[in-house]
C-alpha cells in the first residue's frame, strides 16, 4: 500500500472540465493517457486550489516495486496533441517476512506457573511481542509471560518487526494457559501405632498422582 500526493493544473474549457487521474506504471509509458494501472481519478469538483490541483491520499497500488505515477486529465482530451501529464516516481518496499513460533514445551502452563521467559521465538530479530501477560524485555529478542495476568484460555501473542525502511510485518502464535486439577485425598483411618506397614493404601483422585508425608512411601502406580 502506497500513500502518496501528486498534484497537476486542472482544467475548464469550453470542451468540458477534466479531473485529475492518478496512473501507475512499471516503466516509462509512450504515452501516460495508454495502458499503466488506474489508482483512482479526483473529479473536476473536487480539485483545490481554485480547481488547479488534485490530491489522492491511500491509494493501494498492491505489489513491491519501482513506478511512475503520473496524473492525467480526465476524460482524456479527444486532442490527442493536447493531453498534458505530470509524473512522480515512487519505490513500495515489501513488507518484511516475519515468522514467530514459541517453542512446544512453552506454549502450555498450568495458571499457577509463575512467569516464564521465552526467547528467540520471532525472526528477524529485532521486534516487539505483544499481547495478554506478555511484558516485551525491549531487547529485540525474548520476552516474559506471566499466566496468572493472562488469564485462562487460549491466548493470541503477537511478534511485530519493522525493518530499514520503516515496513512492518508481524506474525502470532498462541499460548494456552490451563487451570489447576481438582483433587480429593480421603486418608485411611486412623491406626494405632503397632499397626505395621499398610500396604496398597489410596483413597487420591484422579489417579495417577504421587503420595507423601510422614511414614509414606508412594507406590509408584
Amino acid at each position: 500500500t502506497a500513500t502518496g500526493l501528486a498534484t497537476m493544473d486542472g482544467a475548464s474549457n469550453l470542451e468540458q472540465d477534466f479531473g485529475i487521474e492518478f496512473v501507475a506504471f512499471t516503466s516509462t509509458p509512450a504515452d501516460p493517457y495508454v495502458g499503466g494501472t488506474s489508482l483512482g481519478t479526483v473529479p473536476f469538483g473536487s480539485l483545490t486550489g481554485g480547481g488547479t490541483t488534485a490530491s489522492l491520499v491511500g491509494t493501494n497500488i498492491g505489489s513491491a516495486g519501482s513506478y511512475e505515477i503520473y496524473a492525467v486529465l480526465s476524460p482524456a482530451p479527444t486532442d490527442a496533441t493536447c493531453r498534458p501529464s505530470a509524473m512522480t516516481s515512487i519505490t513500495v518496499n515489501a513488507a518484511p517476512t516475519v515468522t514467530f513460533n514459541i517453542p512446544a514445551a512453552q506454549d502450555t502452563f498450568c495458571i499457577d506457573s509463575g512467569v516464564q521467559l521465552i526467547a528467540f521465538s520471532g525472526s528477524p530479530v529485532g521486534g516487539v511481542y505483544s499481547g495478554p501477560g506478555v511484558n516485551d524485555l525491549t531487547n529485540g529478542t525474548s520476552f516474559t509471560f506471566d499466566p496468572a495476568a493472562a488469564g485462562l484460555g487460549l491466548h493470541i501473542l503477537t511478534y511485530t518487526f519493522t525493518d530499514a525502511n520503516g515496513c512492518t510485518g508481524s506474525d502470532t502464535d498462541f499460548i494456552s494457559v490451563q487451570p489447576l486439577p481438582t483433587v480429593n485425598f480421603t486418608a485411611l483411618a486412623d491406626l494405632c501405632l503397632n499397626a505395621g506397614v499398610q500396604a496398597g493404601e489410596s483413597g487420591g483422585t484422579p489417579t495417577g498422582g504421587v503420595y507423601s508425608g510422614p511414614g509414606v512411601t508412594d507406590d509408584g502406580d
